[in-house]
């Protein structure tokens, strides 16, 4: 009731309320001056960052047992690039710019985008009394980093046509020294698949040769392929369990010109289909759905179409 009014003079006054409205104010209560915080909180402790998407962090601590009453505020979140000064004001929520925000919880979620989640560093401490007055500010956390653990980004599952040549999907790996991942492949089904990158921050996992519904080649025979993709930094690791059914062609064109050719009688490319299969490069992660070579070969149909 009292927060942001610390240390002011203060009067009060009531009116009851009922179904038909507010009725008259009773006098005025003479002046009373709010107690300030006279004390600062501690530190915030366990302050762990997790890395939860590509571009997001959850950032968690625990309380101070000592949170500076009596007019406690809240928390302050400050990052840092490298853990390094100058340490700046965090957000007030993820994907916004902002100056020093309050915060009543103890756990937000952080934009990463900036530094890719490798290098980003996080510290918050509490705060008590009113800013720009009697405000105090606890001492800051130990620090963590964002990027300290290698995550590996990518779908779980994939439905795949038969005699289909474009990839399964995109990987993209985050963390120190991200860069200089190495890609490998792991799972009953590894021998099937391969990877359009060994090194980088991102690869594609691809069929070694067009699946066959009617001549499964999974350990299984089953159709469904299980294949694990793996990153490594020197000695860390991520990996993401890759469950790949493989479904009949009756069921969905896998070439080219059959998965974009709304009007198959006329076996040409029109404008209208080209601009589909862009959307789907674009469509995030870049090149997942089809790759630029395969929206190129379609843009070079689209041309043949127009010369015949």
């Amino acid at each position: 009731m009292h927060n942001g009014l610390a240390g002011r003079n203060v009067i009060y006054r009531v009116a009851a309320i009922n179904s038909l409205g507010t009725g008259p104010f009773s006098d005025s209560s003479a002046s009373v001056t709010l107690p300030k915080a006279d004390k600062h909180p501690g530190a915030p402790t366990g302050l762990t960052v997790t890395v939860t998407s590509l571009t997001t962090a959850t950032i968690s601590w625990t309380a101070p047992t000592d949170k500076g009453d009596p007019d406690f505020d809240g928390y302050i979140i400050q990052y840092s690039y490298k853990g390094e000064l100058p340490w700046m004001d965090a957000p007030a929520s993820a994907g916004t710019d902002g100056v020093a925000v309050t915060h009543s919880g103890t756990e937000i979620t952080a934009t990463i985008a900036a530094a890719n989640g490798v290098t980003q560093h996080y510290r918050v401490a509490a705060e008590s009394g009113t800013a720009g007055t009697d405000q105090l500010i606890g001492p800051y956390s130990s620090p963590a980093s964002a990027g300290a653990q290698l995550t590996v980004f990518g779908p779980a599952s994939r439905s795949y046509a038969e005699n289909g040549t474009v990839a399964v999907a995109t990987y993209e790996v985050r963390g120190e020294n991200a860069a200089t991942a190495r890609w490998t492949l792991e799972g009953a089904d590894r021998g099937d698949f391969t990877l359009s990158r060994s090194s980088g921050e991102s690869t594609m996992l691809r069929f070694r040769s067009p699946p066959n519904f009617e001549a499964p080649a999974d350990a299984d025979t089953n159709n469904v392929y299980m294949v694990t993709v793996k990153a490594t930094v020197g000695s860390e690791s991520d990996t993401q369990d890759v469950r790949v059914t493989v479904i009949d062609d009756q069921n969905e064109p896998t070439t080219l010109l059959g998965r974009y050719d709304n009007n198959p009688q006329n076996g040409k490319i029109d404008l209208d289909e080209v601009l589909d299969a862009i959307d789907d490069y674009f469509t995030p992660p870049i090149g997942s759905v089809i790759n630029l070579d395969q929206v190129l070969d379609l843009i070079g149909l689209y041309f043949d179409g127009l010369r015949s």
